[in-house]
């Protein structure tokens, strides 16, 4: 009986006592009561961490040992090595479940045993300067029932669907979803997905996460660093494509649904298609428009690209790129791309 699973839950937390507090009381008032917390305290010289565990008097938290710095990707990951759980899931700190998360996620994978893993929808709440927290109305997605989303290669150039706070992921193959822990904070749900075997996702619409925007974050503020990564997500794509011919088709893709013409996201194409060889046919398709706010954009700071292909061609973020290249979405959907730039 699904009521009957164990559900093990990585609460991970780094030195922000009362978001914790929060998360792990909405751990434990789960409707879902046959779950295990293993609190996981990045800093190890925060006791403010074990007394909070304390006073929850509930025997299911407890402190993940060792506890030392890992840093984000390496905490996330743990939730991977579980070996006693029917279920695996993680929580961030300054995010919250509503009581039902586990228990509704749960009836949707027992009604779609295919699936691996399941993500839910998430409402957007800010954090205030004056303290307190703003509901803003908004979620992620604009729908609310259960769905299969079948991926096009277009949806992971850049983009992602998989939520950290909001995945439940079937043990057996948790480790299936384990992600290079070189990565920032800000991709790991991106190179999560690509780890994804069948080029499906079950997403469940109903917003039963709380999905914190804080003064304060751990991912990256520097523009430079989301655009290497960037330029990583879109050039494995065409990395694992088969051929010249289906590396235009994708470009010509891309190209289509950019949108404006002069946005960031039409500099990223030109960008990707300057530092990986395979994505060339990103500059050759590239409108006027776009190559010209791209020339704009170099004047405005000519080292920019040296520095980012410096970057780019790092044994680090080459690593990553062979990584993504090479998961199992990523190849689906390369291999899947047709031979001629106009078909749909």
């Amino acid at each position: 009986m699904i009521r009957n699973s164990i559900v093990v839950i990585y609460l991970v937390t780094h030195r922000r006592s009362e978001m914790f507090r929060r998360a792990l009381d909405s751990v434990l008032a789960q409707t879902h009561a046959n779950l295990r917390v293993r609190v996981v305290n990045d800093d190890p010289a925060d006791s403010a961490v074990e007394r909070i565990i304390a006073e929850a008097k509930d025997g299911r938290a407890s402190l993940y040992q060792p506890a030392r710095r890992r840093g984000p990707t390496q905490n996330f990951n743990l939730m991977l090595q579980e070996e006693d759980a029917d279920f695996v899931s993680m929580l961030e700190d300054d995010n919250w479940w509503e009581p039902t998360f586990l228990e509704e996620m749960l009836a949707a994978l027992h009604a779609h045993p295919a699936h691996q893993i399941i993500v839910g929808n998430e409402r957007r709440v800010k954090e205030l300067a004056g303290g307190g927290w703003l509901d803003t109305g908004q979620t992620i997605w604009p729908f609310s029932d259960v769905r299969v989303h079948r991926y096009r290669i277009e949806d992971i150039c850049g983009s992602t669907r998989i939520c950290n706070s909001s995945m439940v992921i079937r043990a057996v193959q948790r480790r299936d979803f384990a992600t290079p822990d070189s990565i920032k904070v800000d991709v790991t749900e991106h190179f999560r997905e690509r780890l994804l075997p069948s080029g499906k996702l079950l997403m469940h619409g109903a917003a039963l996460v709380n999905y914190a925007e804080t003064l304060q974050t751990a991912r990256s503020t520097k523009g430079e660093e989301w655009g290497v990564y960037q330029t990583l997500l879109i050039g494995s794509a065409f990395v694992a494509a088969t051929s010249k011919s289906s590396r235009r088709c994708l470009a010509a893709r891309l190209w289509r649904e950019c949108g404006s013409l002069t946005s960031p996201r039409a500099v990223t194409l030109i960008q990707t298609g300057l530092l990986v060889r395979e994505a060339r046919s990103l500059l050759t398709l590239a409108p006027a428009a776009s190559l010209g706010r791209f020339a704009l954009w170099i004047a405005a700071g000519p080292l920019r690209l040296m520095k980012m292909r410096r970057k780019v061609n790092s044994q680090t973020h080459q690593s990553e790129l062979n990584f993504l290249a090479a998961a199992p979405l990523t190849r689906r959907l390369a291999g899947a791309l047709p031979e001629s730039p106009t078909a749909a």
